[in-house]
């Protein structure tokens, strides 16, 4: 029985009349309800919640669960937060006022008639109550849509125009915007004859205005900036931002994307900051040491226009925000083309920079636009362990770390040069640059295009490559052990160019998984070679091309209908291969973006022969949580120090908090983040590592876990 009222929520009845599960169908997570008696989910049109939700079904029972990791936060009336409760805590609610709010994958609010008691274990969430009890459920996706298109001409007044409405998607213009929740998808934007802005849209009265010269570059180098403040695009000689008290040349000192990026995240911290004295009371650390020197208090400016509140923060030293600048989720290097500009909405939703080609340091555009050219240098966009962090490990902490850490002498720290700058560097130019990601604006158009999931993950491996048949070994074995997401793993071993060409467009397939040879002309088969630029069109979603010199064929997968993969632009050592293969298709298959998974599997592996090709937010599978946790550890001896490295898997993240999870550490930090947590409890890392899924990287290698349990290697450590 499948129950839906929405276009993205439905409720499943399981095998038992007390099971239900509650899926998102368009972003294939789910969550399952288990409650204490049979019980029938009715739903109901009221939304008693301060949040917005898609779906609201009502129940009634003594006591249910939720089989999944959430952050929660028990909220008023009002919404405001009143509480967040930290795994192993418990909170009784004592009025049918709060709500409870689960931050997960899907969202979900609760809200109940009478007392009951909210525990949160670190594999689940129960709710009991002292009596039979009238339950309100909220569920909200977290997929998000363009709400209506604009219409532009290819002049740069008229695209000009129609990006600075890319504002009219922000659900406020508090300092809360800063929450990932609060910042919705910009109004897709498509070339035509006429502007056409609808009447649908209608833009904040800001007073802020950013001149820019007329150029296509100037215009999508600011649109973050507009996005986020609210601003008026205008045309003029110079590069300004303009408030009713004052004007801030942009460009002057230093090019205008670095001008831009520097004043976007000197005010998005700082909004980060200061939203804690708005409804979600979730204080970061470092707080208090940054509000006593800041010229203003956090309430008053809170509550302050927001061109008042620009105004007083750029009295802020950039040199006290930027440490806090948590790595920026991507940084677009577009072409200066009237097509950019359909582009433009789909990386604001994403929230990342947007710089113009030659912007990359050392970049260039290749002169064969077919071919891969690994001579330019790029930024560094692998993680990387600098060897400082031994010795960070075993530091004094910083005393401005809140008070959290001032109140223990053994404060997590965080590590700075762990994370690059940018998680995702892009490239929308020609050629296919090593070290950065290849995409086009067709594999990010088709996020739009996402249609509702089977509920498990489809997952085609083909090996054409005897020597590599103990990668295949490791698929089956990675895939068949993952309770949270189930996968149908279908395997194939010397295929023709005839059935390889049948699996690519006959097929709906989730991921395709190829190990074996390639060249830029094609993927070998024991016949030849099948060039994926002769197909007209491809039905798979993800890929990884395990193979040397893929490049050329994973990009013809993308433009043949493919979201994203993982292919390689230089050759491949066998064994390397299979290592890296199989760690990022663990990673992958634990919930995490390709990107992401490539991040991670930098810690162990050597990736510099793979570039992610097309969309890199795409995932496979559905994770236990709302963020992704690795730890690295030298010793276990008591007490560990050990390195906690937190991701948000939520495409729309920045502005997102972690928490280290273990009491001796707490407090807040915008994610991602690596911390190092000088001295963890042995018994403490055994109760977490006991019930959570987090791969540990010991010995040089990572050690993967059970469903429920510790990994079997790191037993005799542990005891």
């Amino acid at each position: 029985m499948v129950d839906t009222d929405s276009d993205w929520i439905a409720f499943e009845r399981g095998d038992q009349a007390t099971e239900w599960t509650i899926r998102d169908t368009i972003e294939n997570r789910f969550v399952t309800l288990q409650t204490a008696e049979p019980t029938t989910l009715v739903p109901i049109e009221h939304e008693p919640f301060a949040y917005p939700v898609d779906a609201v079904r009502r129940f009634t029972t003594t006591s249910f669960s939720l089989d999944k990791r959430f952050h929660v936060r028990i909220h008023d009336q009002d919404g405001t937060t009143a509480k967040r409760i930290v795994p192993g805590d418990h909170h009784h609610l004592e009025h049918s006022t709060e709500t409870v709010g689960l931050n997960g994958q899907p969202i979900l609010y609760v809200a109940a008639d009478h007392p009951g008691t909210v525990t949160l274990g670190h594999h689940d969430v129960s709710i009991n109550f002292e009596q039979p009890t009238i339950v309100t459920l909220g569920v909200r996706s977290t997929h998000t849509t363009p709400a209506t298109t604009i219409t532009t001409t290819e002049d740069p007044g008229s695209i000009m125009n129609a990006v600075s409405m890319a504002t009219t998607a922000m659900k406020t213009m508090t300092p809360d915007r800063s929450w990932p929740t609060l910042r919705g998808h910009p109004p897709l934007i498509e070339r035509g004859n006429a502007l056409e802005i609808p009447d649908s849209l209608s833009k904040p009265n800001t007073e802020i205005t950013i001149t820019v010269p007329p150029t296509l570059e100037a215009v999508y180098t600011v649109a973050p900036l507009a996005y986020y403040l609210g601003a008026d695009l205008v045309s003029g000689s110079s590069a300004a931002i303009d408030t009713p008290r004052e004007r801030y040349p942009l460009g002057t000192s230093r090019p205008l994307e670095a001008a831009v990026e520097r004043l976007l995240q000197h005010v998005f911290v700082l909004d980060c900051f200061v939203r804690s004295a708005g409804i979600v009371k979730d204080r970061l650390n470092g707080a208090d040491a940054l509000e006593e020197a800041a010229p203003f208090d956090f309430e008053t400016i809170y509550a302050a226009p927001i061109a008042t509140q620009l105004e007083r923060y750029l009295e802020v030293p950039f040199e006290m925000v930027e440490p806090h600048i948590p790595p920026w989720p991507a940084t677009a290097f577009v072409p200066e083309t009237p097509e950019t500009a359909e582009l433009v909405p789909l990386l604001l939703d994403q929230f990342a920079l947007i710089k113009p080609l030659t912007a990359a340091t050392g970049f260039g555009q290749s002169s064969e636009t077919s071919a891969v050219d690994s001579s330019l240098s790029v930024p560094e966009s692998t993680l990387s362990i600098p060897e400082s962090i031994l010795t960070k490990r075993t530091a004094s902490p910083s005393a401005d770390q809140g008070e959290a850490v001032s109140s223990n002498p053994g404060g997590a720290q965080r590590l700075e040069g762990v994370f690059p700058h940018s998680l995702e560097h892009i490239w929308f130019g020609p050629g296919i640059p090593a070290g950065m990601s290849r995409a086009t604006v067709a594999s990010y158009r088709r996020r739009l295009d996402r249609e509702p999931a089977s509920e498990e993950t489809r997952v085609q491996v083909v090996c054409n490559e005897a020597e590599m048949l103990s990668e295949v070994e490791h698929l089956e074995d990675l895939y068949a052990d993952r309770d949270v997401h189930p996968f149908d793993v279908q395997v194939e071993y010397g295929v023709s160019t005839d059935r390889l060409t049948t699996l690519l467009t006959s097929s709906a397939i989730d991921l395709f998984h190829f190990i074996g040879h390639a060249s830029p002309d094609g993927l070998t088969c024991h016949d030849g070679l099948l060039d994926v630029r002769t197909l007209e069109a491809v039905s798979i979603d993800a890929f990884i091309l395990n193979a040397c010199r893929s490049a050329q064929q994973g990009l013809a997968l993308v433009d043949g209908g493919a979201h994203g993969g993982l292919a390689t632009h230089s050759d491949l050592l066998n064994e390397r291969a299979i290592r890296a293969g199989e760690t990022l298709s663990r990673f992958l298959s634990r919930g995490l973006r390709l990107h992401d998974a490539v991040q991670f599997t930098a810690l162990v592996e050597s990736v510099g022969e793979y570039s992610i090709i097309g969309d890199g937010t795409i995932t496979i599978a559905q994770s236990d949580g709302s963020s992704s946790a690795l730890y690295l550890i030298d010793s276990f001896t008591d007490p560990v120090s050990l390195c906690s490295f937190e991701l948000p898997l939520l495409n729309r993240n920045l502005g997102s908090t972690a928490h280290t999870g273990f009491p001796e550490y707490d407090g807040s930090t915008l994610a991602p983040v690596a911390h190092c947590l000088p001295a963890v409890p042995l018994s403490a890392l055994k109760e977490d590592l006991q019930w959570s899924t987090t791969p540990v990287i010991y010995d040089g290698k990572v050690h993967w876990p059970p469903a429920i349990g510790l990994p079997e290697e790191l037993h005799p450590q542990l005891g």
